[in-house]
């Protein structure tokens, strides 16, 4: 998902990367952390070269979230 946020100044990116191996088990982990952009990058490999493009422009910040 992508958005506008502070007037328009920035955009806001959201990715959601689920991991099957994890299906039925009980979260046991901290719900946020922070990740490098290789990171991040790495989720995403394959998909539409817009949203590549997109997505190597953002910066990390802490937790779950990537600010453009």
């Amino acid at each position: 998902m992508v958005y506008a946020i502070s007037g328009g100044k920035h955009i806001n990116v959201v990715g959601a990367v689920h991991d099957k191996s994890k299906e039925g088990t009980a979260w046991d982990g901290q719900w946020n952390h922070e990740v490098t952009q290789s990171e991040f990058y790495e989720h995403f490999v394959g998909w539409d070269d817009e949203f590549q493009a997109l997505i190597r422009v953002c910066l990390p910040t802490p937790e779950w979230e990537n600010l453009c």
